[in-house]
């Protein structure tokens, strides 16, 4: 997640945002470009004036001292924050970095993952790892979390809260949430965090199980390498893919588990404002045993891929209820500045042309979780009645 700043030097650079985007602009002209009476005379050097004069009104007379690089970086935050596009965000290179160390599974954090409903909205625990700092503070899937550091996080991103939360080795941080409307506060410590993005394990019934929490890391292997031992060496007849509270990933870890299961044909295409296509797909070799995909409402993105694909081409059947909705696709740009820009450039579409952008991927077989299984969280043993609705569904299957 992102360093912490002042949340008052960000709302006011907010409203230099689009004077930013002149000067970016302005200077690439300057640069690199022939006409360029016809672009200042447009009145962007104007903008680029005033924004000049805004950052020197901020260092004169604010009470707090702020220095160049960063009202230029606070600015630069507020472009991707202002254009509409919820997943937009710009990356400084060490909260690039930091980044890339908690999607490979290991970083100094809490150990959570969250999701937002809708831009700016409530933001829910999906995930606490085992073993985590957040698991040993009592932080529980299902809470909602409201202020980072005594400050509401109303209006962040999620990649924004992220950055909030992490921070150096060994200090801590104040996180209040909301459990059953009763909120919390609880002061947990940064910690080296290693995260398993999957599980697995081998049910009753010669039935193979594995949870993905998220399309990270080593995920892809960590999938092969358990199919070899329960499918290959173990001799399971059948599989239960568990991607309930999965929030999504790599297009590419997603793409090479998809592989793994679908016949040859297209697993995604990604499709921009252009019309320009790109497609990634499977070879004709193929698992080819009964298959039940688990989703629920926080299953998104990649998850919805990797389902909406295998509903679409028959390759499993699947079962919960209605997910998340994100059809879109993200890319990481590089600036001269070192920085990174993740925007959204594509929509996405599944093996059969469906794009579950705002309406979700509706499972073959609807199956509400019970009120133990809201109440816990808990995904996996007895009282999760989806699951144990999957066991007797796959039981079935395999005795066609």
């Amino acid at each position: 997640m992102v360093r912490k700043s002042s949340a008052v030097l960000g709302s006011i650079l907010l409203a230099v945002a689009a004077a930013v985007v002149s000067v970016a602009l302005t200077l690439l002209f300057i640069k690199g470009r022939s006409g360029v009476t016809a672009f200042a005379d447009s009145g962007n050097v104007r903008s680029f004036h005033e924004l000049s004069q805004v950052m020197d009104i901020i260092q004169e007379h604010s009470y707090k001292e702020h220095s160049e690089e960063e009202l230029m970086q606070a600015a630069l935050k507020g472009i991707t924050q202002e254009i509409g596009d919820k997943y937009a965000y710009y990356f400084t290179e060490e909260e690039y970095e930091e980044y890339l160390q908690e999607e490979e599974g290991s970083y100094v954090g809490i150990g959570v993952s969250i999701q937002q409903i809708e831009s700016g909205g409530t933001v829910i625990v999906t995930s606490v790892f085992d073993g985590s700092p957040a698991e040993e503070a009592g932080i529980k899937p299902g809470d909602v979390l409201t202020h980072v550091e005594g400050q509401s996080i109303e209006g962040y991103d999620t990649t924004m809260i992220a950055s909030i939360v992490r921070g150096e080795k060994g200090t801590f941080v104040s996180l209040t949430f909301e459990r059953r409307g009763e909120p919390y506060t609880v002061s947990v410590e940064r910690r080296e965090v290693t995260t398993r993005y999957l599980s697995s394990e081998m049910l009753p019934g010669q039935i193979a199980y594995i949870r993905i929490l998220q399309f990270s890391g080593s995920v892809d292997t960590d999938f092969r390498n358990a199919v070899k031992t329960l499918v290959t060496d173990g001799g399971a007849k059948g599989l239960i893919i568990d991607l309930r509270n999965n929030p999504g990933g790599s297009k590419n870890l997603v793409c090479h588990i998809a592989d793994m299961l679908m016949p040859e044909g297209p697993i995604i295409t990604l499709r921009d404002r252009y019309g320009n296509e790109e497609v990634d797909r499977s070879d004709a070799n193929c698992l080819g045993l009964p298959t039940i995909v688990l989703v629920n409402e926080y299953s998104a993105s990649a998850s919805e891929l990797m389902s909406g694909s295998l509903q679409d081409t028959g390759m499993a059947t699947i079962m919960g209820v209605q997910t998340f909705g994100k059809g879109t696709a993200q890319r990481f740009y590089g600036t001269d500045g070192k920085g990174v820009v993740k925007i959204t450039d594509s929509q996405y579409f599944t093996a059969g042309g469906h794009c579950p952008q705002d309406v979700g991927i509706t499972p073959d077989i609807v199956v509400e979780p019970s009120d133990a299984l809201k109440e816990s969280w808990i995904f996996g043993g007895e009282d999760d009645n989806q699951l144990q609705e999957a066991i007797r569904v796959m039981d079935q299957m395999m005795r066609r």
